[in-house]
């Protein structure tokens, strides 16, 4: 009874301080859905959908605060966000009808200037979809709000790659974006408390009619666990996001915690090879025996308490181009006849992981335990993430591990992890011509065909990289809170959320 008076405290408290919020700044009333308290494990300091593209700040901000183009819906499907349709006129030509009447948070009417200006910002300065923008010949503005594209060439992903290219209004500088950010989304920024929270509230003047049902949303930083978890039992927040299924443990079975998952996961957990930085790499029968001695189906039970499925495809189950593939049976003893034949039974390895990152440590020592069983030392190097995250961009590495979100479209992971594979740690030609043509190619079932073909040589040759298995993803809500949507790449669709 106590924790149930103190949870409904709180929350009359934090709805009565918003709507005080709002009625001071002369703003519509609340709207009646409720102020969504979020825990989440790490701070924002930089606001800019331009320079950020970690996948929490995607999450809470870049989809509330910011519209695109167009967008992502909780089963992967692209569906209109700023342009309400869109038609392919040619190979190379596509015209955008965009809305009308919407304005940004700041008063300013949106028009085709802005997506303009925003295109021309992120190539200008090379800011991190710079690359998605760069097969765009011309940008022109047929009218105020008829947007036409000429690509140099054709492009079978552009709607994908505009879900990740945020509008922004031209008349707002760089530097006064990252700290107070100005979008046309369901949800605008009130304030930023360094470490501690960020608050958003209910945009009045949204463009899609009665959206969003909260009258608004903070984010909590809450930097452990443990104490993520104490405060969502407490009544302090209404959710945790992007929780690691081992700390959902302590709440399994609470009947005041609901577990959030979507329909299917795009998050694959992935070994990385540096080939080119160990020769013993460079021999596929080395890779093989690696890949045999991965015992998947302990990490499945280890590492995500049995949920996730174990593939060897680069693609999700849900990906119309997936393929399903044999994996190398977990067999020891066929993994050191091949280190034998190869020479290297004695080998020495080394594995980066982020320090404090439970499953990346878990399956780097269930791994090192089965290769020690063959005489493999593998070294399992754990550092601070901006050590690892240097390592990972150099490629300097033995082997490192990682997870990567999927996009709706196959190309997502060919373009952002393959290619910086090909291009510095293993030298493959052919395979780099499949992945540019697959994505040239306007005919689905041709690139199906491709991305299958691809699909294929990794698992038999065992590079360049390892796929362990799909992870489930997870956030915890009280039950409290109804109409919690999120889709496969881990995005949070919070417009129809309310909650008591």
């Amino acid at each position: 009874m106590k924790k149930t008076l103190r949870r409904t405290a709180f929350k009359l408290f934090s709805a009565a301080l918003v709507s005080l919020v709002l009625t001071l700044g002369g703003l519509s009333l609340a709207q009646g859905g409720g102020v969504l308290q979020i825990g989440v494990n790490g701070d924002i300091d930089n606001f800019d959908p331009a320079f950020n593209q970690l996948i929490q700040y995607s999450a809470t901000i870049g989809g509330t605060v910011f519209n695109a183009l167009v967008s992502l819906d909780e089963n992967m499907n692209i569906v209109p966000g700023l342009a309400e349709s869109w038609e392919q006129v040619d190979d190379t030509t596509w015209v955008f009808n965009l809305r009308q009447g919407v304005t940004f948070h700041n008063g300013d009417a949106f028009s085709v200037a802005d997506v303009l200006h925003t295109f021309d910002r992120t190539l200008e300065q090379g800011l991190i979809f710079a690359n998605k923008l760069e097969p765009i010949a011309e940008a022109e503005a047929v009218d105020d709000h008829t947007l036409r594209l000429t690509l140099e060439f054709p492009v079978a992903t552009l709607l994908d790659d505009l879900t990740l290219v945020a509008i922004t209004p031209q008349g707002v500088t760089d530097e006064d974006l990252k700290q107070n950010p100005v979008g046309t989304g369901p949800f605008r920024f009130v304030s930023w408390t360094p470490n501690e929270t960020t608050v958003l509230e209910r945009n009045p003047d949204y463009w899609e009619a009665g959206k969003p049902a909260l009258d608004g949303i903070t984010l909590r930083v809450l930097g452990d666990a443990a104490t993520r978890i104490a405060n969502l039992l407490s009544g302090e927040v209404d959710a945790l996001y992007d929780v690691p299924v081992a700390d959902a443990q302590a709440v399994a079975g609470d009947p005041n915690v609901v577990f959030q998952q979507p329909s299917a996961s795009g998050s694959l957990f992935l070994i990385e090879l540096g080939i080119a930085n160990n020769e013993a790499l460079q021999d596929q029968r080395v890779r093989r025996a690696l890949a045999h001695a991965l015992d998947k189906e302990t990490i499945q039970q280890v590492a995500y308490f049995g949920q996730g499925e174990i593939i060897c495809s680069p693609l999700p189950a849900f990906s119309w181009a997936y393929e399903a593939q044999d994996c190398p049976a977990f067999d020891l003893e066929q993994a050191a006849a091949l280190l034998a034949e190869a020479g290297h039974s004695d080998l020495e390895l080394g594995i980066e992981v982020i320090s404090g990152v439970k499953v990346m440590e878990d399956i780097a020592t269930i791994w090192q335990a089965s290769l020690a069983e063959i005489g493999v030392t593998l070294n399992v190097n754990s550092t601070a993430v901006s050590i690892w995250l240097d390592r990972y961009i150099g490629k300097t590495y033995d082997m490192t591990t990682n997870w990567f979100n999927l996009s709706a479209d196959p190309n997502s992971m060919f373009d952002i992890i393959y290619k910086p594979l090909l291009d510095n740690v293993y030298d493959n030609e052919p395979m780099r011509a499949k992945i540019l043509e697959a994505a040239s190619l306007s005919d689905q079932s041709a690139r199906t065909e491709i991305y299958q073909e691809l699909q294929r040589e990794t698992v038999e040759t065992i590079a360049p990289l390892i796929v362990v298995q799909s992870q489930p993803l997870l956030a915890l809500t009280s039950s409290s809170v109804e109409g919690w949507k999120m889709n496969g790449k881990n995005l949070l669709l919070l417009n129809d959320v309310t909650v008591e």
